[in-house]
């Protein structure tokens, strides 16, 4: 991972009060609870090895890549 180092990181709040809500309820009522951690997992940094589909489109096949995407990222976090 470091080699290959992300371009961006985000963690999101999650808030008491839903975000749509924000500018109905008090400012000092709304308050972040916790933080979550999304990982993002782009097909597209697959197309050099995807023989099938290209970009945004996903096929079936596409499917065992992002399987493989998220084995790998559970063993490295584990």
């Amino acid at each position: 991972m470091v080699s290959r180092a992300p371009h961006k990181i985000d963690i999101g709040a999650v808030f008491n009060v839903p975000p749509k809500n924000h500018l109905s309820t008090e400012k000092k009522v709304f308050i972040p609870v916790e933080k979550e951690m999304v990982f993002d997992i782009d097909m597209t940094d697959y197309d050099n090895v995807r023989t099938c589909c290209e970009g945004a489109k996903v096929c079936q096949k596409c499917w065992g890549y992002m399987s493989c995407a998220t084995k790998v990222l559970n063993d490295a976090l584990t």
